[in-house]
């Protein structure tokens, strides 16, 4: 309903397969689009017109997430929303009201008028852009959104709603576009004159970029017959592409005779990041390799297709490894497309987000536990007869956080915590398979590829590289712990 209205077709919020490769691992809900969600609770406000407002997005909001609304008016010309997870602040908006004016209704109806796929610029592109354009939300869209959220007779003109239609599809399609994720948002409208008639005239312009954070900041004017009718801040941080796959770098790091030649490898949760690389070391260390997707296709096999023609076989294992249906068959799969298996790496992991320990989190925090259990455990007891025949090697990727455990991923912590206790109990049954439990510090990938997650990163290759090493060294057994790299 929201993109029918607005226009915004930014996939970051649309499209599962494209917010997988960002750093929040799953569609975010429209920043404007939470705050209209959270408006539906304030008072009805009769005979006042909305003058100001200021959206402040303070974290990212998820769909299927009980979020807890705060609505205040501090005096009586101001009304104040807050979305809170727990106790993290997500949203503070602020929205101050006078004496209504003039009426301020819709006008004639429009079908939507803006662009059809949002523009890709990368920061450096944006700094110093004007964009000037004619913008329309859908109004059958936009009075379904006013219905919905029962915003009428709440002080909001089909203006206001508009500029807030358009603040979203600014951001998200022109400027900065397809990279955009939204930071704060001020509107200003001066007293109304006459009905809203669409389409409305925009001017907007870059005025300042914070490198530090990627933070671009703009200004732009609404106007309708030549006259402002709304004055608008912004500021959006600006995405940079994915960290490039490093396969080369990993290479560099590995002896040039192969090491493990004539070995074969199951690598789950292969399509990107570490996965990719620590495929690519093994393939390069003469390992025939499958590489396990559940539903990253074009990812998965742009790995694939960057394997060197030298290497030996080669294969896709598409299959949720969480499902008991499906790695029941892993087994005859993994006979058939590699004849056997002597290293299984378990790399798989749901989304990571921050969550503070409290009672409003904690069925969140279960559900993650119960998922990161799963991608291991079906997989793991799956192929663990096969890898003992071949006195093979699981590979568990933990985390450095299985030792830190900070407070705010207290969920991932535990995830790990049971798994590397997984993984030590599973050696004693299985004593002629070997187990490498890795805890990486924080790596280089799409999870942290935001300007201050990249600061203290580890590249993958350095990882991935140690891991290849770790392998072909026969001289242990058991379980060993690796740290260091």
């Amino acid at each position: 309903m929201f993109v029918a209205a607005s226009l915004d077709l930014n996939p970051l919020h649309t499209s599962s397969d494209y917010a997988r490769r960002t750093p929040f691992g799953e569609p975010v809900v429209f920043g404007v689009l939470s705050a209209i969600a959270g408006l539906e609770h304030f008072p009805a406000a009769a005979d006042v017109e909305l003058t100001a407002l200021s959206l402040d997005f303070r974290n990212p909001i998820f769909a299927g997430v009980d979020y807890r609304v705060e609505v205040g008016a501090p005096k009586p010309t101001r009304q104040t929303l807050k979305i809170y997870d727990g106790s993290r602040l997500m949203l503070l908006g602020t929205f101050d009201f006078r004496p209504e004016t003039a009426a301020n209704t819709t006008g004639e109806q429009h079908a939507g008028l803006g662009r059809l796929a949002p523009a890709d610029l990368t920061s450096a592109e944006c700094r110093e852009r004007a964009v000037i354009g004619q913008y329309a939300p859908a109004t059958a869209a936009m009075d379904r959104l006013l219905d919905r959220y029962k915003l009428r007779g709440k002080g909001l003109s089909a203006l206001n709603f508009s500029a807030l239609l358009w603040a979203s599809y600014f951001v998200g399609m022109e400027l900065p576009g397809l990279r955009a994720a939204f930071s704060n948002l001020k509107l200003r409208f001066p007293p109304a004159e006459d009905a809203l008639r669409l389409p409305i005239d925009f001017a907007a312009r870059a005025v300042g970029f914070d490198e530090r954070f990627s933070r671009l900041e703009i200004t732009a004017e609404l106007a309708q017959a030549g006259r402002v009718v709304a004055e608008a801040e912004i500021a959006a941080l600006v995405r940079d592409d994915s960290p490039a796959a490093q396969y080369e770098a990993t290479a560099a790091r590995l002896p040039a005779e192969p090491q493990l030649q004539g070995k074969t490898a199951l690598v789950v949760g292969g399509s990107r990041g570490l996965g990719a690389t620590i495929l690519h070391a093994l393939a390069q260390q003469g390992c025939s390799v499958a590489l396990n997707y559940h539903q990253s296709d074009r990812e998965a096999q742009a790995v694939l297709d960057a394997i060197p023609a030298s290497a030996n076989r080669a294969v896709l294992l598409q299959g949720d490894m969480a499902s008991p249906a499906w790695t029941a068959e892993l087994p005859a799969a993994v006979e058939r497309e590699l004849g056997g298996l002597d290293i299984l790496v378990c790399n798989a992991c749901p989304p990571i987000r921050p969550h503070s320990f409290e009672f409003s989190t904690v069925e969140r925090g279960l559900k993650f536990l119960q998922k990161s259990l799963e991608l291991v455990a079906y997989p793991m007891a799956a192929l663990l007869p096969l890898l003992s025949a071949r006195q093979g090697c699981v590979v568990l990727i933990s985390s450095e956080y299985a030792r830190t455990l900070p407070a705010e991923f207290f969920h991932y912590s535990a995830a790990k915590v049971a798994l590397e206790a997984l993984a030590t109990t599973a050696a004693r049954q299985y004593k002629q398979t070997r187990f490498l439990i890795v805890r990486p510090p924080k790596l280089l990938t799409d999870q942290t590829n935001t300007p201050l997650g990249r600061d203290s990163t580890m590249p993958a290759a350095q990882v991935a590289a140690e891991i290849a090493r770790q392998i072909a060294d026969t001289s242990w057994n058991g379980v060993r712990i690796v740290e260091n790299f």
